[in-house]
């Protein structure tokens, strides 16, 4: 069966690869969709990934959100039958095994492709909470990729009003189809006046950071009120060239935390109300509600022997592709 894999830096393969079988407590799920993530697959793709949850070993399996159909249950598995329709964090292949716990069943009668991002919008919901934020505050998000985009839509659906900052037109463009209530060049004359007006003189009460760019962490604390609170949710390969205590900066007293994979997997309700299980559970049912759509970010739908081209689009920073999902079916 098809699976895609990187092979060296900038080098891939769609290599057929056999089926393990699946043990006790496991599911055989079959490919139906996978959606690309741009920010981290590109960084595996040019070998820039040096984190742990990704080590660079070649070859090497790329992406984390499949949604398929269960083709086997294994022993001793209980409220999962072939058919059934799942979410499950794996990568571009054809195929997946799983254990039963890891996979999250989807609503019948939805379009399995609107929850192709359901992780994505999940680090964007976790990376809103390390913000707590609360209704009606103004929410600024930097980098509308498809975190960023996803910020949006969550923020939106949280009941923040909201600002998408990019360098990309087409980006922003994207950014007020999914809801932003405020789109703006962030490389503009006058962005912090167009902000202001939006949110007040005194500033934006929360931001998040998914541009990848230390300026735009700079530009968030410029245009965050005394007592915001920034989270920095994209990944920087590079050396900070900002000071964030130089004059008035300092005495804003920012909030500044990081968000990533949510680190909380596996605790009871009473220890922590929020784990990436529920947080993905929510998601999911809000998108099945008609509360959250993500449908507005996906601007290409490709089939698997397109990814090379995709990704080395996504290399040369084509703004142009924002949301992929790949169609194995």
């Amino acid at each position: 069966m098809p699976a895609f894999r990187l092979t060296g830096p900038r080098a891939t393969e769609l290599v057929e690869q056999p089926v393990p079988p699946i043990g006790a407590g496991q599911l055989l799920v079959r490919a139906r969709y996978t959606a690309v993530s741009a920010g981290t697959e590109v960084r595996m793709y040019r070998g820039e990934e040096h984190v742990p949850q990704n080590p660079q070993e070649y070859p090497m399996a790329s992406g984390y959100s499949m949604v398929g159909t269960v083709e086997q249950v294994g022993r001793d598995v209980v409220g999962f039958d072939p058919g059934d329709r799942v979410f499950v964090l794996e990568p571009h292949q054809s195929w997946a095994v799983v254990d039963a716990g890891n996979a999250f069943r989807l609503p019948t009668g939805a379009d399995d492709q609107r929850f192709a991002y359901a992780l994505v919008a999940e680090i964007a919901l976790h990376a809103l909470r390390r913000c707590s934020p609360t209704f009606g505050e103004s929410a600024a998000v930097f980098g509308q990729g498809v975190v960023g985009l996803a910020g949006i839509a969550v923020a939106r659906a949280w009941g923040l009003r909201t600002i998408a900052l990019d360098l990309a037109a087409d980006r922003l463009e994207l950014s007020t189809r999914i809801g932003a209530d405020l789109a703006v060049l962030a490389d503009s004359a006058d962005v912090a006046a167009a902000v202001n007006d939006f949110a007040g003189p005194a500033g934006v009460d929360l931001a998040l950071e998914s541009a990848s760019s230390w300026q735009a962490v700079r530009q968030a604390y410029q245009l965050l009120r005394r007592g915001g609170r920034l989270c920095v949710v994209s990944r920087h390969t590079s050396v900070a060239g900002i000071n964030l205590l130089e004059g008035d900066l300092m005495t804003k007293e920012i909030t500044l935390t990081s968000g990533y994979a949510h680190p909380v997997t596996d605790v009871p309700l009473d220890l922590a109300r929020w784990t990436r299980p529920r947080n993905l559970a929510l998601i999911i049912d809000r998108i099945a509600a008609g509360r959250l759509s993500l449908d507005e970010m996906v601007t290409h739908r490709i089939r698997p022997d397109q990814l090379p081209d995709i990704y080395a689009r996504l290399d040369r920073g084509d703004t142009s592709i924002s949301g992929v999902i790949v169609d194995w079916t």
